[in-house]
Formats: C-alpha cells, structure tokens, sequence
C-alpha cells in the first residue's frame, strides 16, 4: 500500500461515516497489506460476542449464500478472552476452531490481531488466503 492509500484509509478514521463503511475500509487496508484473499474486522459488544463484522474479498453470492455471519463463538470469539496476534498456516489446526457457517468460503492460512484500546479488546483484524494459497505476506 502506498503513501497516498495510507493517508485515505486513515483519514477515513477520523472522517464522520457509518460504522460499517468504516469498518470495511479498515479491513479492504488489512486485505491489501497483507495480500489476503479475504479480510474482516470484527466489533464486540460488552459479552465479548461479535456485534459489528464487516468483510471484504467475498462476492455479494458468497456473503448471500451463507447461513449467516459468524458470531465470534470459536477463534474469531479467542480474541475478546486472550488478546494475542494469532498466524496459523491453517486456521482449522487452532484449538478454539470450530465449525463455520454453511456454504462459507474456503480458508486456509490465518492472521488475527486484536484491536485493543485501554486495556479493552474492541475487536480484531481477521485476513485469511484460500485453500489453495499457503501464506500470508
């Protein structure tokens, strides 16, 4: 990502927009650095469950087809009770990993970095490459 990128996607912070076009500006930024084939940022609400999850890199048929959005129950939900970066070359061989929702894209290697501000996690980055990809840069 270049100077001009970085200035944009961090003025954006600042800038008075929703939520959720925030949000998938943060994470469309985390997708582009890291050369993930599909990124998020996740919010939690007071009971560490995932309030606010916007995506990139899933088509709109993808993100229809599936039976609804991840609630931050198995890894995604690790971040709000162990606040660690977590780089898996395979997301599924993490102990908290569990079952995502039907019709769910194909992931494979896995970076999460939690959002932490005064000592509270506000959320997590999450980018992932597809089965057929092994790293992330």
């Amino acid at each position: 990502m270049n100077s001009p990128e970085l200035q944009a996607v961090l003025l954006g912070i600042i800038e008075v927009q929703p939520l959720d076009a925030l949000l998938r500006r943060l994470a469309a930024a985390a997708r582009d650095m890291t050369g993930a084939d599909f990124a998020a940022l996740g919010a939690y609400d007071d009971n560490r469950r995932l309030e606010h999850f916007e995506t990139v890199g899933l088509s709109f048929e993808e993100r229809g087809a599936m039976t609804h959005a991840p609630h931050g129950l198995g890894l995604l939900g690790e971040f709000a009770i162990d606040p660690r970066t977590v780089q898996l070359d395979d997301f599924r061989s993490h102990r908290a990993s569990v079952r995502m929702p039907a019709h769910h894209p194909d992931m494979n290697a896995f970076l999460g970095v939690p959002l932490v501000y005064g000592g509270r996690v506000l959320g997590a980055f999450y980018v992932t490459k597809d089965r057929k990809s092994t790293r992330l840069n």
